[in-house]
């Protein structure tokens, strides 16, 4: 989606945001049944899980905008890097700390 939206035009930034938006609430609805299978309350780690998605998400627009802007590399380089980055430590935050103490 990322790619497309920047062939389309979209500036790097906007086609990360768009693609991020996309997939937050399906992203927690899998995670949560199928991946750490929690079954309690949704107000606490929902709470926890916007924040980390937030926290990733000004993590990797900060990547986006310092290589891009800074060192000119090619903006599906940079988020193809970043998204497994983001995906590691979106794991690790969701393992030992938003889903945590099912």
């Amino acid at each position: 989606m990322f790619l497309l939206l920047l062939q389309l035009g979209m500036p790097a930034l906007a086609a990360m945001t768009t693609t991020y938006l996309g997939a937050l609430f399906l992203s927690f609805t899998l995670n949560r049944r199928w991946i750490f299978d929690y079954s309690g309350r949704l107000a606490g780690p929902l709470r926890r899980y916007l924040v980390a998605q937030a926290a990733c998400f000004a993590l990797n627009a900060g990547l986006l905008h310092l290589a891009i802007g800074t060192f000119c590399w090619p903006p599906a380089l940079v988020q193809a890097v970043a998204i497994v980055l983001i995906a590691v430590i979106l794991f690790m935050a969701q393992k030992f700390w938003v889903f945590a103490g099912n």
